[in-house]
């Protein structure tokens, strides 16, 4: 969640654990009850959404980090076996791309350097797999390597088709904190008005928990805003 909807968040509890305090002075009018539960609801809404989709993207990173290191231990004796076939067979262009492979190195890499040396590495291995019995590489083995290789595109595909599926659920998270925010400004905000004269203390601490305070340390709180119950400048959602 990003630091401005975090923010937003917190006002939100606020005005949560505000009309649980005061819920003596506010049952006397039913619909701002039902309103507050409304709110209450979409706040856990909220919290649960962006909760569900923090550790479906966590859980399909890890995976595929561990595919990726399988890959690598996988193709760096490749490598090494093509480096000795190629010195011994006086083939410069594979000698000279197989040279220095290591785990280290490999994973120094960024994606498209990773992915472009790796399946280089690979096209070599299939392309000289018949010759290779002597160097400490067979069938079975370029086998392994490919299986690793799938494994590790595999992981990749299932973690992008987490992004896309987080997106998707953060537009249901919009949503959620825009139903939170409908409920505050054409509900709980007009009902308040209420008590501008019956209990203004009661009124200006609702007006003070409706404030979006950057407890996050975001620069990108908007600029103040015209609150709909108050008659003052606050940065209001």
């Amino acid at each position: 969640m990003i630091p401005y909807l975090e923010d937003k968040l917190k006002m939100f509890e606020t005005v949560d654990e505000f009309m649980q305090r005061y819920e003596a002075d506010i049952s006397s009018i039913p619909e701002l009850i039902n309103s507050c539960n409304e709110l209450h609801t979409t706040i856990v809404l909220i919290k649960e959404k962006n909760e569900t989709t923090k550790n479906a993207r966590s859980g399909k990173f890890q995976a595929k980090l561990d595919a990726k290191h399988i890959m690598v231990a996988a193709i760096v004796p490749a490598a090494r076996s093509l480096h000795s076939y190629a010195r011994k067979n006086h083939i410069a262009d594979i000698a000279a791309i197989t040279r220095g492979v290591t785990r280290s190195s490999l994973l120094k890499l960024n994606k498209v350097e990773f992915d472009t040396k790796t399946d280089t590495i690979y096209k070599l291995l299939d392309a000289n797999k018949d010759k290779l019995s002597g160097f400490n590489m067979d069938s079975a083995k370029v086998a392994l390597v490919k299986a690793a290789i799938d494994g590790y595109y595999e992981a990749e595909k299932e973690h992008h088709a987490s992004g896309e599926q987080q997106s998707a659920a953060h537009i249901s998270l919009d949503e959620a904190f825009d139903l939170a925010e409908e409920i505050l400004k054409e509900d709980i905000d007009g009902m308040m008005e209420h008590f501008r004269d019956v209990n203004p203390v009661m009124y200006n601490e609702y007006l003070s928990a409706r404030v979006i305070k950057n407890v996050s340390g975001s620069k990108s709180v908007p600029a103040a805003q015209t609150a709909t119950a108050p008659a003052q400048q606050n940065t209001q959602a």
